[in-house]
């Protein structure tokens, strides 16, 4: 039988059902502009009738005709209900791209034969062929498939509570049979209808358009290139398009802070750090910036001398009504192919990114807070030229800055603006998109200063009469000689309102150091150690693999150091790995080395200056500091390596000022940027569609705000792991001040896990005036989920400047300590030496 979409009659004969439909619901179909069938589990449309008829003849006819043969031959067996294989339902032509062809399930052919089997079963079968199909699939992960089925469930819970209120209340009232059964069609009609704007991914985009979630990205046409076709047996040369992707920054920051209590938790951040960060008012008060002198503790960009200059700048308002908050601007290239592929290079992209240093911790954290701005090849970035590729760019930023967006909600209502205060990267990106040369054997690679090549292979510590600046940027400009001056062209990124590249430019620590000096640095100490026997190559591997890396433990560097010919090494990691080893080297392989060994005082060089370079506060004191351990830093590697200075060593002579402009370095420096890459390579692993690969990842990433923007809501800001009710909450431990309601196995905070067993530096001891420690005993909540650690203390005996680490005991000491009370908020590791001492080493940096 086949089943009208409509009013739901059914009808023998294909003839009987499209006659019944123009005589009847016709109507209904021209509603939707298409024909859809009505047989359940097909989803299909048409926009003609006679492809809905040729439908119908070849997908249901049979069936049905199947089905009557077997009701007019009164056959009773009833088939053992199931998927089929999954080879039988799963279209394979679009696996390559990622997409999954709309699943079909036969479920007439099961009509008559499962009337007697309970329905409970039909859905069981239903859902396994579907999840079969899922499965079978090998573009989709089994991850996702549970996602799948988790929404499954949600949908099912929410639709089967909602017909119990609404037939329950129709019982209670005493309603008649028909009414009931009338309320039971009208149920069952709107359940048909309630997806019909899912149906197609068309539909679906704009449901989410409507709602304001999805933000299309704007294409942008560049220009056009030349293409060799093959058409009818001739060699044609064509026009091609050559486009990028321009998301519209303005909705996609409106909506942000249109979402809950961002704006609300902002403006209280903003306080907290005073300075030229402060959000003067409250509620229907005057909201202005309260400027003031930069304090001696540098916490935030807000606090550095680049946004402190901006803000005395006219680029400022003083409206009372219109705020200003700074953007960091990222650029950096990344291939979505095989990087040792033989077509690497060909799908490289550009992409620029925008993160806001305004939002409290708990919330920039978050990936899914740093905005994609635009998306190009990195090709039409050298065909077109800079101004082209980012001109819509900075326009787009040049329009927050003097317009803003106009935001009204229950805590505040005008206009906020906002100014480019950093442009970070790679040196190799910023110096391609600003204009530099690219080559860093030039005369002249530095884009921060004009010092000679031959100059920065010696240099030591930076010289402020060779610094570069706008006015002899401008000179060297007309010279238009990139041998005598390093500039290949005008930057395009001076059309931005109020920007500098020799103010507002900042450096990288990962690029520069972990995937810079340290690396030249590890490779001669180990080299030179190895050679020395201090200690063997496989006694050292076996340390790496071996030692407790404890919170670190996702990073280690256990294949690192790679043995090659005349018994050399070499060093292959990552930034983060080279981070790990640079920080347990000390302990790993200290015992080995004599204290006070030239080539250990290298390592331990470098190691101060890292340690001082990712703390998360900055004094004016400890930049000064800075300097002369840079300088003593290049000078001993000169001096024990016997070779000239990289250039990579150069640019630590420019970061005691970078410190001073931008503050702590690590929240502008781009390992949290490049994670994002890794959300538009999956996406491109995903789909293996390269037509128009700049649209598919920026659509991509869009939906995934699309989601951020419907929840309405922000991630809590404390995660907690399984939690355990406390009888008696005296049983172990004495605390009447607090009263504990549960204990828990864990608990995460901007992206930081503390758990039982974890070191925690809880103070600063006035007597000594060293960090003091404890272990995590238990996890502890109140009854309003406020996080206590119940915890031992430790005694700290001394800094071991050999191993780079804090000497310990333990003690019997117990307390109660607050997360928020933490010193440093980053769990330490513990290390047990050789004669059985115990060491700490800090995740997070003293003052």
């Amino acid at each position: 039988m086949l089943t009208c979409h409509s009013c739901k009659k059914r009808f023998p004969l294909v003839k009987d059902l499209l006659l019944h439909i123009r005589k009847n619901c016709f109507t209904h179909f021209r509603k939707w502009l298409a024909y859809k069938c009505g047989e359940s589990g097909c989803f299909r449309q048409f926009t003609s009738l006679d492809a809905f008829r040729r439908h119908l003849k070849s997908k249901h006819e049979n069936v049905t005709a199947d089905i009557n043969v077997e009701i007019n031959s009164n056959h009773r067996s009833t088939p053992q209900p199931g998927p089929s294989s999954a080879g039988d339902n799963v279209n394979y032509d679009n696996v390559n791209d990622g997409v999954l062809e709309p699943l079909r399930f036969n479920i007439v052919a099961y009509e008559h034969s499962m009337r007697n089997v309970d329905l409970s079963e039909q859905l069981l079968a239903i859902t396994s062929q579907f999840l079969a199909s899922l499965y079978s699939n090998p573009a989709i992960p089994r991850s996702t498939v549970q996602v799948v089925v988790n929404g499954m469930q949600s949908f099912h819970q929410q639709l089967s509570e909602n017909l119990q209120v609404k037939f329950l209340s129709l019982v209670k009232e005493g309603s008649t049979f028909d009414e009931v059964q009338s309320a039971l069609k009208e149920t069952l009609i709107l359940l048909d209808d309630c997806l019909e704007p899912l149906r197609s991914e068309y539909k679906r985009f704009q449901l989410f358009a409507s709602l304001g979630t999805y933000i299309s990205p704007m294409e942008v046409v560049l220009g056009y290139r030349r293409e060799t076709l093959m058409k009818h047996n001739r060699l044609i040369i064509t026009p091609r398009t050559c486009t990028m992707e321009l998301i519209p920054l303005r909705n996609v920051l409106l909506k942000f802070f249109s979402i809950g209590t961002v704006l609300k938790e902002t403006v209280e951040y903003l306080k907290e750090l005073g300075g030229g960060a402060t959000w003067g008012g409250e509620k229907n008060e005057e909201r202005r910036y309260d400027t003031q002198e930069p304090n001696q503790c540098l916490e935030n960009v807000m606090h550095g001398s680049a946004w402190l200059n901006l803000y005395k700048s006219p680029f400022l308002s003083n409206d009372p009504l219109t705020v200003v908050l700074p953007l960091v601007i990222f650029y950096d290239d990344f291939e979505i192919s095989n990087v040792l592929g033989s077509h690497a290079g060909i799908h490289k992209l550009g992409g620029l990114y925008v993160s806001i240093p305004a939002l409290p911790p708990h919330i920039v954290s978050q990936l899914n807070h740093t905005f994609m701005l635009s998306l190009c090849h990195s090709s039409d970035k050298t065909q077109f030229k800079n101004k082209k590729v980012f001109q819509p760019a900075i326009d787009e930023l040049n329009y927050l800055h003097t317009t803003g967006i106009t935001i009204t909600t229950e805590f505040f209502t005008g206009v906020i603006k906002f100014k480019v205060v950093c442009l970070t990267g790679d040196n190799l990106g910023l110096n391609s998109i600003l204009g530099f040369t690219e080559s860093f054997v030039a005369n002249h690679y530095c884009r921060i200063c004009n010092a000679p090549k031959k100059c920065m292979q010696s240099m030591t510590i930076q010289n402020n009469e060779l610094m570069r600046d706008m006015n002899s940027y401008l000179q060297q400009l007309e010279m238009k000689d990139v041998s005598k001056t390093g500039i290949k062209e005008s930057c395009c990124w001076l059309e931005l309102n109020g920007f500098d590249p020799f103010e507002h430019t900042a450096v990288d620590v990962m690029h520069d150091i972990l995937e810079g000096t340290a690396r030249y640095v590890m490779t001669y100490v180990i080299n030179n150690l190895i050679s020395r026997s201090m200690p063997h190559y496989n006694t050292l591997i076996s340390k790496l693999v071996s030692f407790d890396y404890g919170p670190d433990s996702g990073s280690k560097p256990t294949s690192c150091i790679i043995l090659e010919a005349a018994n050399s090494v070499r060093i292959k990691t990552s930034a983060i790995e080279m981070l790990t080893l640079m920080r347990y080297f000390g302990l790993i392989a200290g015992y080995y080395v004599p204290v006070g060994d030239e080539t250990w005082e290298l390592y331990l060089a470098l190691r101060k200056i890292l340690e001082r370079l990712l703390n998360h506060r900055v004094y004016s004191d400890t930049v000064e500091q800075l300097k002369y351990l840079i300088r003593d830093f290049n000078a001993l590697y000169r001096q024990v390596s016997g070779e000239t200075l990289k250039p990579k060593f150069h640019f630590l002579t420019h970061y005691p000022d970078m410190l001073l402009k931008f503050g702590p370095l690590r929240h502008v420096w781009t390992m949290r940027f490049e994670a994002k890459h890794r959300v538009s390579k999956m996406a491109a692993r995903a789909s293996c569609n390269r037509r128009n690969v700049c649209k598919t990842l920026a659509m991509k990433n869009q939906l995934i705000l699309n989601e951020l923007f419907l929840k309405k809501s922000l991630p809590a800001k404390l995660q907690f792991g399984k939690k355990v009710r406390l009888e008696n909450e005296h049983s172990y431990r004495a605390n009447p001040e607090v009263n504990f309601t549960h204990s828990v196995s864990w608990v995460k905070m901007c992206g930081v896990l503390w758990k039982p067993c974890g070191i925690i530096t809880v103070d600063i001891s006035e007597e000594a005036l060293q960090p003091v420690f404890a272990i995590i005993d238990k996890i502890l909540l109140t009854e309003n989920s406020k996080v206590y650690f119940s915890c031992f203390l430790y005694e700290t005996i001394t800094f071991d400047d050999h191993y780079y680490a804090f000497e310990v005991s333990r003690t019997e000491k117990y307390t109660y300590l607050p997360l928020e009370d933490l010193l440093a908020p980053y769990p330490n590791t513990i290390t047990v030496s050789r004669d059985c001492k115990l060491f700490i080493t800090l995740r997070w940096g003293i003052d």
